[in-house]
């Protein structure tokens, strides 16, 4: 059985290690914008800035909310519910998110709705009595709706495609990277005071500085974007 699997597994890669060997036209010259060049300009640092900010939001909460809510004596089962419940609310939020971008040019307008509706999340899991952890939990999937609007942004706010390729880069190298620290400083929050209540007091600070970015990055837009009717099929609308 395990030799079949991986008999199967080396036949899917075949026609990858077949194409990469075939040759290939040579790359067109480029213009020589470097993806980190771009990280020491104003719209690098803020949009990079941004990913990094939302990223670790994420990150932590979703790596500590059971937990927390565990802590405050829910049951592991119930927990569990609850975070389901902030993942699957935040797929009609991002819909929601990307047809007021899409239909009425709302960057700004998303991002207010994203950052407040996170902030207003994080305070209800201080703030509001366990029996409403659920509540929570779907106010935390509206703001966790932001994460696809930062990657739109980015596709924005390059003047051409190679600035734009260049401008992510650095974004979700960085970003991720800062990201990984939220989960372990949220932890270690925990441990120094032996409370929760700091380690969701302090995400909301982050949702205001996201807030603060997204404003800032909204303004990049390039003059004229292709927006996307799905529809009425391909049209050509004008700017956001």
């Amino acid at each position: 059985m395990s030799l079949g699997a991986t008999a199967t597994s080396a036949l899917a890669f075949l026609p990858f290690m077949l194409m990469a060997r075939a040759d290939r036209p040579p790359a067109p010259a480029t213009s020589g914008i470097g993806p980190f060049s771009l990280i020491r300009t104003k719209r690098g640092l803020v949009i990079t800035g941004l990913f990094s900010a939302q990223a670790i939001l994420a990150y932590a909460i979703m790596s500590w909310l059971p937990t927390i809510l565990i802590s405050r004596s829910m049951a592991a089962a119930d927990a569990g519910v609850i975070l389901g419940v902030l993942q699957v609310m935040s797929i009609p939020a991002t819909m929601f998110s990307l047809w007021l971008v899409n239909k009425h040019g709302m960057l700004r307008g998303a991002f207010f709705l994203t950052s407040i509706s996170a902030a207003a999340g994080l305070a209800g899991l201080v703030w509001l009595p366990l029996s409403l952890a659920w509540l929570c939990a779907v106010v935390l999937g509206i703001g966790f709706s932001i994460f696809p609007l930062v990657p739109l942004m980015i596709s924005f706010s390059g003047e051409n495609s190679e600035e734009t390729t260049a401008m992510s880069t650095p974004a979700q190298y960085l970003g991720y990277l800062v990201a990984t620290s939220g989960p372990f400083g949220m932890g270690l929050l925990y441990s120094l005071t032996g409370s929760w209540t700091v380690p969701l007091v302090l995400p909301i600070g982050v949702t205001g500085v996201m807030l603060w970015l997204g404003v800032v990055a909204s303004g990049y837009r390039r003059a004229t974007v292709q927006r996307v009717d799905w529809p009425a099929g391909n049209r050509r609308s004008s700017a956001l």
